[in-house]
């Protein structure tokens, strides 16, 4: 019998309560997943120890995260919650406290017209089929996340594109309150039947998820953004390995990388795949991370000179590399890289028959992903995963 009906109700009454809550129904539930080794492994992980062991969720979440375990596994892999348990409760009041004084201090008090009036008008684009994203409350929300963290960060500020990097976060968040918890359910659901404190925390929680991502990948939306830049010109350099052919039609045809990538990267292929896929993609990102920033991409004597051995991952000095599960890269930025590789390659055989430039870049900007499921991102995270195996970024660059 499910508990979802009781717990939905029990968290609007006693928002205090959420994470025993929470916990109690995790628990009572795992009879529907027993003969699922590795679901019970990530219970035992988030649930039941009490310092979680952050080396092995981060090998258990690669291969995707259930609804229901998602949340709290993502606060725990972009290190926003401290792996002991007994302290994880404090940290989400403290931290959504934080939230609020930024609220009153930023965007009750803004001073920045001209960046608030971007984000405005950006926002009402933003998923325009998905319901929950044309509710006003929750445009609002997505305004003073982006405000507050643009005013934060002077040297990148608001870069269009970023409304689509909190979308994830929110939205795996609020699935949290929601029976079923599945992106499904949220796209449909009217936001105005939670309380104000439920959706106070799953603003703030996204605010400092989107943060923590961010503050990684900061150089993919400062002055001529010089992160994509970088990753783009990685990525010819992989196809013109893996696909020759691919890559060179399209130089026969005048078709530059970033014509098309651009957006992949900026907009972290939000824009090219179905929302829940996009979740399900990012379950393997953060399991990734805490390891390079977009910077190293570009060196040929880092420590992390080895990206496709994670063991050899040393410990070093040098800002841009981190060993696993310490607090640094919440989000898998180079991995970023090797599906992008591996979903160009996906469409090779459509694209050669493409023989003009206007029909690749119309293929390109329109790709046929809506019916993509899990299996398909399944396939492409082990494509994209062997190529990091074959190619590292200091072998691209030797």
């Amino acid at each position: 019998m499910s508990l979802e009906p009781t717990i939905s109700s029990d968290l609007e009454s006693n928002y205090s309560n959420n994470t025993h809550l929470k916990e109690k129904y995790i628990l009572a539930d795992r009879s529907k997943s027993m003969d699922d080794t590795r679901i019970n492994k990530l219970i035992k992980i988030i649930y039941e120890d009490e310092i979680a062991d952050l080396s092995k969720l981060h090998s258990l979440s690669w291969l995707g995260v259930p609804n229901e375990l998602r949340p709290m596994t993502w606060k725990l892999l972009l290190a926003y919650v401290p792996v002991v348990k007994s302290k994880r409760s404090s940290t989400l009041e403290r931290k959504r406290a934080e939230y609020e004084h930024l609220v009153h201090q930023y965007y009750n008090n803004r001073k920045n017209e001209d960046i608030y009036r971007q984000i405005h008008i950006d926002i009402p684009r933003m998923q325009p089929l998905m319901k929950i994203f044309q509710q006003e409350s929750v445009q609002k929300i997505f305004e003073r996340i982006l405000y507050i963290w643009s005013i934060r960060h002077p040297a990148s500020g608001y870069v269009q594109g970023m409304n689509d990097v909190v979308t994830p976060f929110f939205v795996t968040y609020l699935s949290e309150f929601i029976p079923g918890h599945s992106v499904e359910n949220v796209e449909k659901f009217e936001i105005s039947s939670l309380s104000d404190d439920l959706l106070r925390a799953v603003e703030a929680d996204s605010f400092w998820s989107f943060s923590k991502l961010l503050d990684s990948i900061q150089e993919n939306y400062t002055f001529a953004q010089p992160g994509i830049q970088r990753i783009v010109n990685l990525l010819e350099k992989i196809m013109s390995r893996v696909d020759t052919q691919l890559n060179d039609h399209l130089q026969k045809n005048n078709v530059k990388y970033l014509h098309f990538s651009f957006r992949w990267m900026n907009n972290l292929l939000i824009r090219e795949l179905p929302l829940r896929c996009i979740i399900r993609l990012w379950d393997s990102y953060l399991s990734e991370g805490n390891w390079t920033s977009t910077s190293s991409l570009t060196t040929t004597n880092k420590a992390n000179d080895n990206l496709n051995d994670k063991s050899n991952s040393s410990s070093t000095t040098d800002q841009n590399t981190f060993k696993k599960g310490e607090v640094g890269t919440p989000f898998g930025c180079s991995f970023h890289l090797y599906v992008c590789a591996a979903f160009l390659k996906q469409w090779s055989n459509q694209l050669l028959k493409e023989q003009d430039f206007q029909g690749l870049m119309i293929f390109l900007q329109n790709l046929p992903t809506s019916n993509w499921s899990d299996e398909h991102i399944k396939i492409l995270v082990a494509e994209a995963f062997q190529l990091k195996c074959l190619y590292t970024p200091n072998h691209l660059n030797s």
